[in-house]
């Protein structure tokens, strides 16, 4: 059976979405990967990023639906930008609604996932002892302790830290996130596809 990778994630209220893809956009003159665009890449943030046979997926929607139904909707705070590897993003502070959600999901989910993704894999031995232990029990890095929910604007081709002081100020991506979303995964960890959207109660 076909498998392929998936993000669950949540998504912001359209007006952080916008404000994302504008600050994206205005990144394009620094030879970046990928842009967001309403279209995909979306905005997001991250809870899960699994390997799924891809005849699981109507019951992994079920399952989000459950959860989704016993969670509410998430104000986060934006805190600073953060860079490395080329990416630039905006950190959320974390706190335990979030937390907590993302365990649900993690937990719901990850008895249908289907291994590891390719790229961990390959890489499993090369991580700390802790993120090895995580992708063995959940086959993802940032779980619990390793999770840092953030949303990212995009991936220079250059790993050298730009001054992000002409940025949006932080506080520009507080803001309610709405939902529960499935996508499949792309290149460089973007949302590419929406395969569901399921409003948190």
């Amino acid at each position: 059976m076909k498998t392929s990778d998936y993000d669950i994630t949540i998504v912001p209220e359209e007006c952080v979405a916008d404000r994302a893809v504008l600050l994206s956009r205005r990144l394009q003159t620094r030879n970046p990967q990928f842009l967001l665009s309403p279209t995909g890449p979306f905005a997001h943030v991250s809870l899960y990023m699994v390997r799924l046979q891809d005849d699981k997926v109507d019951e992994v929607m079920e399952r989000l639906g459950k959860v989704a139904a016993e969670n509410h909707e998430l104000e986060l705070k934006a805190t600073q930008y953060m860079q490395a590897e080329g990416y630039i993003d905006i950190e959320y502070q974390k706190v335990s609604q979030i937390d907590e959600l993302q365990m649900q999901v993690v937990e719901s989910i990850s008895p249908l996932r289907a291994g590891l993704r390719a790229r961990d894999e390959q890489r499993l031995s090369t991580f700390p002892v802790q993120l090895q232990m995580s992708l063995k029990q959940y086959g993802y890095r940032y779980v619990g302790e390793a999770f840092r929910p953030h949303m990212t604007f995009t991936r220079f081709t250059s790993v050298k830290p730009i001054a992000v002081g002409s940025l949006s100020d932080p506080t520009e991506f507080d803001g309610l996130f709405t939902a529960i979303a499935l996508f499949e995964l792309g290149d460089n960890g973007t949302c590419v596809r929406e395969v569901a959207r399921i409003p948190l109660a």
